[in-house]
């Protein structure tokens, strides 16, 4: 449904799909387009002017976050308080993000994406479904990752990333594990399942490339 607001106060989906205006904020000729099942809109956030965004099934959105323009945001979503997210982002269901993050424009986030408090995602960066992001990690300024689609033996996601001037991991349920953790626990079988650990291992040589450039890249900034 689309809903034409002018000068409303804070606002809120109700459990209908409708808007209730409650208190402490200001909305210009928008047009909001909101699911039909539950979620709400708290206090101080955002929303962009005199332009459309969409807001899909369950939605939660904390305090004082801003959404920019032409932004679509599946079901089941949570934005964690103070989020700040660019123009034209698509944010598919079940994404869950932390607290003070920051989304560029152009970004797509895809099903079941995590992403820790603090994390910071540059413009016209891809994360594929089930990327898992710990605290405070940077993406999206220059080559400061890779990511890799049907690793392991349940074809999932690898995302290689800096984090505290390391080069981390995440795949999976392992979050922002430094690389070396990662070798480790392939080597040993921890964390997931030998057909896994086989195919991760017939991987390690582009690994290790990748790693070389993050490496460098983190090297770089340090001179800087």
């Amino acid at each position: 449904m689309n809903k034409q607001l002018v000068n409303n106060n804070y606002l809120k989906i109700n459990a209908s799909g409708n808007l209730e205006v409650i208190k402490n904020f200001t909305l210009k000729g928008i047009n909001y387009q909101v699911g039909k099942v539950g979620g709400k809109i708290t206090e101080c956030c955002t929303l962009p002017e005199n332009a459309y965004f969409w807001v899909g099934d369950n939605v939660k959105i904390g305090n004082g976050v801003k959404i920019g323009a032409y932004v679509k945001i599946g079901d089941y979503v949570t934005l964690g308080n103070e989020v700040k997210i660019g123009n034209e982002v698509k944010i598919d269901n079940g994404v869950k993000i932390g607290a003070y993050v920051k989304i560029g424009n152009y970004v797509k986030l895809g099903y079941d994406v995590n992403l820790g408090e603090g994390v910071k995602i540059g413009d016209d960066v891809k994360l594929d479904d089930y990327v898992k992001l710990g605290d405070d990690v940077k993406i999206g300024e220059g080559v400061d990752h890779f990511q890799l689609n049907n690793q392991g033996g349940s074809k999932r996601s690898l995302l290689l990333h800096i984090k505290d001037n390391q080069v981390c991991v995440s795949v999976g349920c392992q979050c922002s594990i430094t690389y070396n953790e990662f070798l480790e626990r392939i080597n040993n079988s921890a964390g997931t399942t030998t057909d896994s650990t086989d195919q991760y291992k017939l991987q390690i040589p582009v690994y290790e490339l990748m790693r070389g450039i993050l490496e460098e890249r983190i090297e770089n900034d340090k001179e800087i």
